[in-house]
């Protein structure tokens, strides 16, 4: 095989280069937007310094072929922070498939400029589909880790249900709360506060207090709230809330539900970090859940 660039991808962040690169090394961060779509990384073990190892695990979405862990190694082979890191991706060991990644890092007044050079080193039969899919599974990497470096999280969901079903779920309180977890003292309306409580074992001790600011039919409800504001000695009334927001549209198999959360850039440094991971894995948990309602609900 001649080892040329299988893929060239180039993409300009709004973000500065010393938050997207250390998203490449740190494994939390990385954890978060390796891999396509609705997929997930729950073990990641970086060790980001010439010679040393990559290994993860990467899940596809419940209810799919992609639902186990599927194992991934490679080795760093150049870290400069923050222009450049060269490292290998392996399946099987390297006997499977093997790519060189090669990432760039311009400053461009405060923006990143990134590109990404991918090589095949070796393949295998076997893998050919694979292949196929790499361009796709790169691009929404990178939109991930765009969403990351901006503050935003970016959770989509395929549902098994039409926009008008996954709408009601959504935008009906008691359906709302049925499957986030939380009872409501009366229907969601634009500009005013909606209040209740948790009812996640654990958690039942929070009060829930959320600004609503849009519903659109059938294509997007939204409202702001404090993120992970599970301290009951804290005033979080004087942060700056983060926005939340749910795009609907037809799917190829029922709907497509997109759930983001932006704002993080103006939470507290002290709790942003946490706030952030810990929403994370809320709606990660959250799209299961209403994924899990609707089958109950059809």
């Amino acid at each position: 095989m001649t080892n040329k660039p299988a893929l060239v991808i180039k993409r300009l962040i709004d973000a500065p280069r010393e938050r997207v690169f250390k998203a490449w090394i740190d494994p939390e961060q990385f954890a978060y937007w390796w891999g396509p779509h609705t997929f997930t990384a729950p073990r990641v073990n970086l060790d980001a310094r010439p010679g040393g190892k990559i290994d993860v695990d990467m899940q596809g979405p419940k209810g799919t072929p992609w639902d186990k862990p599927s194992p991934m190694g490679g080795e760093f082979r150049e870290v400069s922070p923050y222009d450049r890191l060269v490292f290998t991706t392996t399946i099987g060991g390297g006997k499977v498939h093997e790519n060189l990644n090669e990432v760039d890092f311009v400053d461009k007044k405060g923006k990143t400029e990134l590109t990404l050079t991918v090589t095949v080193l070796r393949t295998t039969p076997e893998f050919a589909d694979s292949l196929k899919g790499m361009e796709q599974g790169w691009t929404q990497s990178l939109e991930r880790l765009e969403s990351l470096s901006l503050g935003r999280i970016e959770k989509h969901a395929h549902l098994a249900a039409s926009p008008s079903r996954v709408w009601k779920a959504l935008t009906d309180y008691r359906q709302f709360g049925e499957w986030f977890g939380v009872k409501l003292d009366e229907p969601f309306t634009v500009g005013r506060t909606s209040t209740g409580r948790i009812t996640h074992p654990g958690y039942e001790h929070i009060e829930w207090k959320a600004d609503i600011i849009a519903i659109e039919p059938e294509k997007r409800f939204a409202f702001a709230w404090h993120p992970y504001g599970v301290d009951p000695k804290v005033d979080y009334t004087t942060e700056t809330p983060t926005t939340v927001e749910f795009r609907l549209s037809k799917g190829p198999a029922g709907a497509h539900l997109i759930i983001t959360e932006s704002g993080f850039d103006e939470v507290p440094a002290a709790r942003r970090a946490e706030a952030f991971k810990m929403d994370e894995r809320g709606w990660n948990a959250q799209a299961d859940n209403i994924a899990a309602y609707l089958a109950e609900h059809p």
